[in-house]
């Protein structure tokens, strides 16, 4: 049996530009491959690591799966149905495979819901048994003890980006009920923690492994980690046991953390001494009308400088992430949104227009209220780059113009330049940034806009 395993990802569009240079691999499909029968032949294509996308007309498997975020399940449904009529059976599992089951069947042989880890098993025996059932319905409460190592060297291809980031999964679920996040909805309203132990073998594992990225990058293998979770220390003694591990592999690593964890300052005297050496931050928004508004009320704007400041004290870079397009928001959030950026120095940042996922509390407010701006089905432009829906406080034009500025205006020279003068790693800071405002600038992809002044009080 010739197994193919595919993450499928959204049309190279800007910002995803960036992607032909470094890009982050998802671990999933490794640890499937590593589930399946060691008779199976796998072969593994994670498009967001492809520069070039395969030409799936000449794909010859018995069976293919296909891990489907909503932004890509078009296309998604298009593989698969090109898949299908070759002859291949194809299985669709992922977030939006989750949150609409019965949507995703019409194409697909079967559809696995949830966490595909406890049914993977079955699926590979009734697809041998030539039994394959609709749909397979994956235990949310999976206990995380004793998961397999993913098998990473299914990522090594040539036609992959320049420097695909070493990743590590430590948890999933999140206790918290974000109204326009899904991650409660797919793996729980609990954060379920791998064993401590188990994250050091993997990591030990890792070291040993050989090198498979670009050769130009190859030094930095051993050298690099991102840690997955959307919120690595959650869980405060379970960090600190994690963190103490982590100081003898000598890692320069990467993690995602509400902006409260820079309120422990023991926290961060471990992570810094663990050898982090850049957090990412869910900001959100700078309103506090707008995050309480979508039950993100331990968020505190008051807090955001104090938490940037402190965060560098420990020579630690900040990567925020913000949101655009909430129902409290009119045009002023943009300026707003950028003079925190600058002013605050924080060393990297991403925006993201308030996209209403399925599955979350906000589409379901989005289609009662009828505010869709697109046909149920078309989910091609649920991206966080696209305006999707009608915003309350301005037009949907407004929203995306001012999207787009802001992005503009936060990769220009001047933004560097003031950011430059505060950040916690300069070693760092600029080349990377000026290679990231190089590339933004010289994209092939064209940022519509009106006059940006629209935007400015």
């Amino acid at each position: 049996m010739k197994l193919i395993l595919i993450s499928v990802s959204e049309p190279t569009e800007y910002p995803q530009v960036f992607r032909r240079f470094a890009q982050l691999s998802n671990l999933i499909l490794p640890v499937l491959a590593s589930l399946t029968p060691p008779e199976v032949e796998v072969k593994l294509i994670d498009e967001s690591v492809y520069i070039k996308k395969p030409d799936y007309r000449k794909i010859q498997a018995d069976m293919v799966a296909l891990s489907v975020r909503t932004g890509c399940a078009n296309r998604a449904y298009a593989i698969s149905d090109v898949l299908r009529s070759k002859g291949i059976k194809t299985v669709l599992g992922g977030i939006h495979p989750t949150v609409l089951p019965e949507e995703s069947k019409k194409h697909a042989d079967s559809v696995v819901i949830g966490e595909a880890e406890s049914v993977w098993h079955q699926v590979i025996h009734d697809f041998l048994c030539n039994k394959l059932k609709p749909f397979y319905k994956g235990n949310t409460a999976l206990s995380l003890n004793n998961l397999p190592i993913p098998r990473r060297s299914l990522i090594r291809f040539p036609n992959r980006s320049y420097l695909s980031f070493p990743t590590i999964q430590v948890g999933r679920g999140c206790p918290h009920d974000c109204a326009f996040c899904s991650v409660t909805n797919v793996h729980g309203k609990s954060y379920r923690k791998r064993p401590v132990k188990d994250i050091v073998n993997e990591l030990k594992i890792m070291r040993k492994s050989k090198p498979f990225y670009r050769r130009l990058f190859a030094f930095w293998q051993d050298r690099l980690l991102f840690f997955l979770d959307d919120n690595l220390l959650e869980d405060r003694r379970y960090a600190k046991d994690l963190l103490v591990q982590l100081r003898s592999f000598k890692k320069r690593w990467y993690m995602q953390a509400s902006v409260n964890f820079a309120k422990d300052i023991e926290l961060l005297e471990l992570a810094k001494e663990a050898g982090c050496c850049l957090i990412s931050i869910g900001f959100d928004s700078i309103s506090q009308d707008s995050l309480n508004q979508v039950n993100k009320k331990f968020n505190k704007p008051d807090f955001y400088n104090e938490a940037v400041e402190r965060i560098h004290s420990f020579g630690v870079m900040v990567a925020a992430s913000f949101i655009l397009g909430f129902d409290e928001d009119d045009t002023s959030v943009f300026e707003k949104t950028l003079h925190f950026v600058t002013d605050s120095a924080v060393d990297f940042a991403t925006f993201h227009i308030l996209t209403p996922y399925p599955g979350t509390q906000f589409f379901d407010q989005i289609i009662e209220e009828n505010r869709l701006l697109f046909p149920y089905g078309d989910w091609k432009k649920f991206d966080t780059q696209h305006v999707v829906f009608q915003p309350k406080r301005m037009s949907s034009e407004e929203l995306q113009e001012g999207f787009n500025w802001l992005w503009r205006e936060f990769m220009s020279l001047k933004s560097v330049r003031k950011r430059g003068k505060q950040t916690a790693n300069v070693w760092f800071f600029w080349p990377a940034n000026l290679f990231l405002s190089a590339l933004f600038a010289c994209s092939m992809i064209s940022i519509s806009g009106k006059d940006p002044t629209l935007f400015r009080s």
